[in-house]
């Protein structure tokens, strides 16, 4: 009798281990037919025509499918453009993900820090998150001196620094050769004017394209994160961030973040609690 039990009972166990199996086969199955139904979704599909499908799922309400179609373009074709990343704050920010919405305006306003589109988005969604940060009042010259760097893009800058070198050279080239006095003359100041302008035009290019690659900057994305005197937990808290607050970073060690905000109030946080920029 107390065998037949016993055999009852690993007979069940055995059942039910392999139901369990199944059950388990069955979802792994599941998952990779839909992990394959994504990919045939994407694949062979240029980047012009993902964005223009995903602009109709933007146009359909299908928020997040059109953030699936631009994060392909950007992490497996490596595209990526102002109107791109423009066209991810939108959609997150209909979604409501603050966060995300700032994190991609930010993004694309690296590539097109002029475009009014972008600027007065990124300004709205800033104005949803909780945090108020009064920034540092930047000196005029300053503010002139960014307003200038901003006129066009670092490609730009860079074509416009050897088109005032080539002219440059021109005009002293024009001073060692010519006879008349008056020429030689203005060969010689125009050349030194233009070789100014191209140092200025060449150190705005180096700068422009420096802060474009740069990685110093963050999101928060954290609903709520207390921000520490020092690299550790144990450490004194300094002021509270809320979710979509922006951080520039001044310095890293092992997991965590020196940072700063607008304001100019510095303090520590875990690297995992923002994205960068």
């Amino acid at each position: 009798m107390k065998r037949i039990i016993f055999l009852i009972i690993t007979l069940g166990f055995t059942y039910f281990g392999q139901a369990q199996d199944a059950d388990q086969q069955d979802i792994t199955i599941i998952q990779e037919l839909e992990e394959q139904q994504e990919s045939d979704l994407f694949a062979n599909k240029s980047a012009t025509v993902l964005m223009d499908s995903a602009l109709s799922a933007y146009s359909a309400g299908m928020y997040g499918m059109a953030l699936e179609y631009y994060r392909y373009v950007i992490d497996s074709l490596n595209e990526e453009s102002a109107a791109l990343y423009h066209n991810m704050g939108n959609a997150s920010f209909r979604r409501n993900d603050l966060a995300s919405a700032i994190l991609y305006y930010e993004k694309a306003l690296k590539l097109s820090p002029n475009d009014d589109d972008i600027i007065f988005n990124l300004g709205l969604a800033n104005s949803r998150i909780p945090d108020r940060i009064e920034p540092v009042p930047e000196m005029l010259f300053v503010r002139w001196y960014k307003s200038i760097t901003h006129l066009i893009t670092p490609n730009q800058w860079a074509y416009l620094t050897l088109g005032i070198l080539a002219i440059a050279l021109i005009f002293l080239a024009l001073y060692f050769v010519a006879y008349n006095i008056i020429i030689r003359k203005i060969g010689f100041w125009m050349g030194v004017v233009l070789a100014l302008c191209f140092i200025f035009s060449l150190t705005v290019s180096h700068q422009t394209a420096r802060e474009q690659t740069a990685r110093d900057t963050g999101i928060v994305f954290s609903a709520s994160l207390t921000v520490k005197s020092s690299p550790e937990e144990s450490s004194a808290d300094l002021f509270v961030l809320h979710e979509g607050a922006k951080v520039w970073i001044l310095d890293s060690l092992n997991t965590w973040y020196k940072i700063k905000i607008a304001n100019g109030s510095v303090g520590w946080i875990p690297a995992t609690e923002i994205e960068v920029i």
